[in-house]
C-alpha cells in the first residue's frame, strides 16, 4: 500500500535535485522506527496479570501497574503503530512462571523482524533507556541508521591523532567541547529541512 507512496516521492526528490556533472547520487526515503515504553499505574490492582512495581517518569516514583513496551513506524506522514508488548520484571515473571524478556531484548527482537517498506532507508529513534550497544549492532547489522539520547554516565572510547585509546564517561568529555567542535548539518522534519549543529 505504501509503495506506491514511496516511488511518487522518489520521483519528487528526483524532480528537485540540483544537476551537477556526473551520476547523481540515489535518493532516500526514509521511515522512522520508534521505540518506547509507557507505565499505566493500577493502583488497585491485585490479580491482574504481569502487575509489578515500575518507575512511572510522569509520576516522579515507583508505581504498581503494567508497563507496555511498543513502537511506532513513521513514513512520509503516515504512522503506523507496532504491537504492544507487555513488560514484565524479573519478579514478576518468577511469580507467574513466565520467561523474562528485558526492555532491551525487546527492541532487538522488534529491529530483528521488522519489514520495512522496500525502497526506503530505516532510521531507528530511541530515548536513553534504549541506548546500546545491542540495540545500536542490531539496527547496524540490517544497515540502518540509530539516533538517541546518551546518558551522561555511559562510558566512551576516545581515539586521540597518536592512536591512544582512552575510555571516559560522556560526563567528563562534554565540558571540554568548544564552539569549534560542533558543525552545522541539516536534519529532515515535517516542516522541512531544520538546521542544528552535531559534534561528529
Amino acid at each position: 500500500m505504501m509503495e506506491p507512496l514511496v516511488q511518487i516521492e522518489h520521483q519528487r526528490l528526483r524532480a528537485k535535485r540540483v544537476m551537477y556533472r556526473g551520476r547523481p547520487k540515489a535518493t532516500v526515503v526514509t521511515g522512522y522506527l520508534i521505540f518506547d515504553d509507557s507505565v499505566h499505574e493500577k493502583p488497585k490492582g491485585c490479580k491482574m496479570g504481569g502487575l509489578g512495581k515500575h518507575y512511572s517518569h510522569s509520576e516522579g516514583r515507583v508505581v504498581t501497574g503494567h508497563c507496555m513496551f511498543t513502537g511506532l513506524f513513521v513514513l512520509l506522514s503516515h504512522r503506523c503503530p507496532l504491537q504492544v508488548h507487555m513488560y514484565r520484571s524479573k519478579q514478576t515473571c518468577e511469580q507467574e512462571n513466565e520467561p523474562f524478556q528485558s526492555k532491551i531484548d525487546m527492541a532487538v527482537h522488534e529491529i530483528e523482524n521488522f519489514e520495512p517498506v522496500p525502497n526506503t532507508h530505516t532510521h531507528v529513534l530511541i530515548d536513553t533507556w534504549f541506548h546500546c550497544k545491542r540495540v545500536r549492532r542490531a539496527a547496524q547489522k540490517k544497515g540502518w541508521d540509530v539516533s538517541g539520547g546518551l546518558k551522561s554516565n555511559r562510558m566512551m572510547r576516545l581515539i586521540h591523532d597518536d592512536d591512544i585509546r582512552e575510555w571516559m564517561k560522556l560526563s567528563d568529555y562534554a565540558p571540554r567541547l568548544t564552539p569549534e567542535d560542533w558543525q552545522e548539518v541539516v536534519w529532515p522534519s515535517e516542516n522541512g529541512m531544520q538546521r542544528l549543529y552535531a559534534h561528529v
